[in-house]
């Protein structure tokens, strides 16, 4: 398994179907939520995980900012993946939630692990 670190201003100009899947980071998900980025995760066929969003609505909406209101609460997904659908014009997302609501090394571990076994099984 690798990992390499992608720029927004890039995503436009590489292909991004050479990679498993787009990790999006906490520090980056105001920017993720830009309008421009839509177009790319809608039409991707490939999964993009937006890590400690609770929704994948400000990612594919237009005009629909990030805010504090989208970060993770209890009983609430702590990371969400999105993947278009096959058929088009839909989108299938997913929420990896944490263990008993529980921020820790060990559950965050454990969501990872999740998420990677779903990219392998796609």
């Amino acid at each position: 398994m690798s990992f390499s670190q992608i720029s927004f201003d890039k995503f436009n100009s590489i292909n991004l179907d050479s990679y498993d899947a787009v990790f999006i980071m906490k520090e980056n998900l105001s920017q993720a939520a830009e309008s421009q980025y839509a177009v790319v995760y809608l039409n991707s066929t490939i999964p993009f995980i937006f890590v400690s969003a609770k929704s994948h609505i400000p990612f594919i909406v237009k005009n629909e900012a990030y805010s504090n209101f989208w970060g993770w609460a209890h009983g609430n997904g702590y990371t969400v993946r999105i993947l278009s659908a096959e058929e088009g014009n839909s989108i299938n997302s997913w929420e990896f939630g944490l263990y008993n609501d529980e921020i820790s090394d060990e559950h965050i571990k454990e969501m990872y692990t999740r998420i990677f076994k779903k990219i392998d099984g796609q």
